[in-house]
Parts: C-alpha cells; structure tokens; sequence
C-alpha cells in the first residue's frame, strides 16, 4: 500500500483532474449562454445546471464554484489571476469525503490537518510551492505546474455590462 505522502500525491492528481473537468463544463456552459454565471436561481443564489438532462449541477460561491455530477462533486475556488490549479486542502479532503470511491483510494489519509502537514512536507521537498499572492490563502501549487502553458484556461464567458463591471471593480 503507497505512504500516506504517496496517497496525497495521488489525491492531488484526483482532485486536479476532477477540477479541471469541472471548469471544462463550466466553459462549455459559456459557450453556449453567455453570462450564465450571473443568473440567480433564488435572490443570492446563482446556480443551476451544466445540462439539458439536469445532471450536472453548480453553484458559484465567494471567489469559486461546487460542481455535482453523476460521476463526482468538486468544490474549488478561482485564483485571483484567474486561474483554477491551485490546491486547497479544505476543498481537497472534501472532494475525498464526498466522492466514496476516491475516499476508497486513500485510507491512510484520515484528517485534513494530515493532509495539510504531508502538503507542507512537499512543500519541503520543492513538489509544492504555497500561493504567492497573499498571506491569507492556504492554496498550494504544484511547482512542476508554474508557469505551464497548457493547463487549463479558465473562459467563462461575461456580457459587455459585466465586463465592464468587472474590470471597474477590479482595478480601481
């Protein structure tokens, strides 16, 4: 049976790849309906779903988005410069407690403050680095991932109104 250090390492790629497919739909929701993101479902609540079948469901939070399908539930938040690859271990350890067959994959990994000390061990080791923007943010990144090309783009789609609002809010 790999380590526990081995497991988080392969929890990591999990749950990246379960984030990634998740922007994928959000960005393809996009293309489809620009603006969708700002659609409230009740007063506050800006939520609905992916697909015409009403399997995929979102809802936006704060700075990120939860994502429920069929094959998983992914909870994540967006990097100020716009990016989706950073590692949350809140969000990570919940992604292993809601999917039962990730949470299978890993028993050795039993508490999120496990999981945030083996982060902090690979942070060590120069596999991770933490978030660089801020003080406050408890993400982490693989240092391999910095500065890759090819990693997901995050394109959800504004109106021009938005947009604007957006980039006044933003910059001033």
């Amino acid at each position: 049976m790999p380590s526990p250090k081995q497991q988080v390492a392969e929890l990591i790629q999990d749950y990246q790849t379960a984030v990634y497919k998740a922007v994928s739909l959000l960005n393809a929701k996009s293309e489809r309906e620009v603006g969708f993101q700002k659609q409230e479902e009740s007063p506050g609540f800006r939520a609905g779903y992916l697909d015409d079948a009403r399997l995929v469901r979102y809802y936006f939070h704060g700075i990120g988005c939860h994502i429920t399908t069929p094959a998983f539930e992914v909870d994540f938040d967006y990097a100020l410069e716009g990016g989706c690859t950073g590692i949350d271990v809140w969000f990570m350890f919940d992604f292993m407690k809601s999917n039962p067959a990730i949470r299978l994959k890993f028993p050795l990994l039993t508490s999120g403050e496990q999981v945030e000390q083996l982060l902090e061990e690979l942070v060590q080791e120069g596999i991770l680095t933490k978030y660089l923007y801020s003080a406050h943010d408890r993400r982490y990144y693989l240092t391999a991932a910095i500065g890759n090309p090819n990693l997901p783009e995050v394109t959800l789609r504004r109106s021009e109104e938005d947009e604007a609002e957006w980039n006044s809010a933003v910059w001033e």
